[in-house]
């Protein structure tokens, strides 16, 4: 596996093969481990390979890995037009209350992406997510639109 080194310093995979893929799940480094997510999330056939990851990883210690797994949900999602929905209220309804900002922001993507792409999210009981949708809707700071 080759890596390369982001403007930040970050070491990150580059994936040659689905094996490197699979073997990176395993990895100590947190980087490898969101880099497999993504990449299974993104061009995986099957929906519930990337599902086992992100419920695998979902409170990971590194915010990396738990940012993936947010961003992961999107991607499912996108491809699958399908979720756990139990599972993702859960998890997102932790994530956008992470002390990571970069957690929370993705998170809050994520179920911009599951309210709109997916039927009946959020399921009973998790419609308070929805209140972080329209705490946005509702800021006056944002800047109008220009044409």
């Amino acid at each position: 596996m080759k890596f390369h080194t982001t403007k930040e310093g970050i070491r990150l995979p580059e994936f040659e093969t689905w094996e490197e893929v699979e073997a990176g799940i395993d990895s100590d480094d947190p980087y490898v481990i969101g880099a497999s997510i993504l990449n299974l999330a993104d061009d995986h056939g099957d929906f519930e390979r990337p599902m086992q990851l992100v419920r695998r990883f979902a409170e990971h210690p590194n915010a990396y890995v738990r940012t993936a797994c947010a961003v992961a949900i999107s991607m499912i999602v996108s491809l699958h037009r399908r979720i756990d929905m139990e599972f993702a209220a859960r998890f997102l309804e932790r994530s956008l209350a992470d002390e990571n900002e970069y957690v929370s922001s993705n998170a809050y993507n994520a179920l911009s992406d599951l309210h709109a792409m997916v039927a009946g999210f959020p399921p009973p009981g998790y419609e308070h997510l929805l209140e972080y949708l329209r705490e946005d809707d509702d800021d006056d700071s944002k800047e109008p639109a220009r044409e």
